[in-house]
């Protein structure tokens, strides 16, 4: 089930996470770094090297500059207006985000109802920022955590417009459900919403643990990953409508994957997965591995609608993993070719 939880620090805040329009998200903010190519425009303030940050404006490529100022603090604040897409790393906690890692800088805080900003080298300030957007706090520790009203995730909704937000309600420490969200929503432009992606991701997560039960002893994962993964499984939280559309303007990645139908006399329909890589061996790589356990995640598709009864006919050495709203292809277990397309068929009544 794809699901979002419809919340606010008050009932206006709440009804207004279920009137959300829908949205390509092309302007992207980032407090970490994300893979700017993959829209119009962006920023993204580095947390582990003081002055560091890369711009993309329209029609550029993006460009790395060191003349950030020594706490980004306000010039951070002063660009969720602009920003369709938040995402941030880092210490935080209920109630504050620390936005420099392994340097001094400001913090963003919940206080009140409000959001208010609060430099390293100068005073408090309150945030209210304008556009709705995506916020995805992958690497904090419990900033999805909501103990009480006045809380940081309350206040990016009611204060940062956010409409969506994805975030440990736990101390983080091992990262794949909370990272691994942008290898789907971003690293693959346009395939997925926020709350598909979300539910990818889980559903990758699920797999991993599964195959790891049914291999043999000698080929499962490590007791420290093992550990990592069920800790991850049900600690990060998506705030939203899961019906709202918000996924990046469709785009090439490194493969192109489409799912295609044939009706059948006999009331049958045959389903075609072809998954063709498009730069070599280079073709699944991420564009911007930033964070903890990037990158090896299954293939993902959905059905458009919901099928009965679904057979492989084709591509059963992939060992597809066939429900009946979506078809998934562990990428652990199989390499698939980087030369020629991979093509799964499936047959359902």
């Amino acid at each position: 089930m794809i699901w979002g939880i419809i919340c606010g620090f008050d009932s206006n805040d709440a009804l207004r996470l279920t009137k959300t329009q829908d949205m390509v998200v092309e302007r992207a903010l980032g407090g970490t770094s994300i893979a700017l190519k993959y829209f119009k425009s962006g920023v993204v303030f580095d947390e582990g090297k003081k002055n560091h940050w890369v711009v993309k404006k329209e029609g550029e490529e993006a460009v790395d500059r060191n003349d950030a100022p020594d706490d980004t603090t306000k010039a951070i604040a002063d660009e969720l207006s602009n920003a369709q897409l938040f995402v941030t790393s880092g210490h935080a906690s209920e109630r504050n985000w620390s936005i420099g890692y392994s340097y001094k800088n400001g913090f963003f805080v919940a206080k009140d109802g409000r959001l208010i900003g609060v430099p390293s080298n100068g005073s408090p300030f309150v945030i209210e920022a304008q556009g709705s957007k995506v916020y995805l706090a992958s690497g904090n520790c419990l900033l999805g955590h909501i103990d009480k009203p006045d809380c940081l995730a309350l206040s990016m909704i009611r204060n940062a417009n956010v409409d969506a937000l994805v975030g440990y309600v736990v101390p983080t420490w091992f990262g794949y459900m909370g990272w691994g969200v942008q290898d789907y929503y971003i690293e693959q432009p346009g395939r997925f919403t926020v709350a598909e992606a979300f539910f990818a991701n889980n559903q990758a997560l699920l797999n991993v643990l599964k195959d790891d039960e049914a291999a043999p002893e000698a080929e499962r994962m490590s007791a420290q990953d093992r550990t990592g993964m069920e800790y991850d499984r049900d600690v990060v939280v998506h705030y939203g409508d899961p019906a709202w559309r918000n996924a990046l303007a469709d785009q090439k990645s490194g493969w192109e994957q489409t799912l295609s139908s044939e009706k059948n006399e006999d009331g049958s329909t045959l389903w075609t997965l072809t998954i063709a890589p498009l730069q070599g061996d280079q073709s699944f790589k991420l564009v911007d591995g930033n964070g903890s356990q990037r990158s090896g995640r299954p293939f993902f598709q959905f059905f458009p609608r919901d099928v009965s009864n679904p057979r492989v006919l084709e591509g059963e050495e992939y060992s597809p993993v066939v429900t009946e709203n979506f078809i998934l292809i562990s990428s652990k277990k199989n390499k698939l070719s980087t030369d020629v397309p991979t093509v799964v068929k499936i047959l359902t009544e």
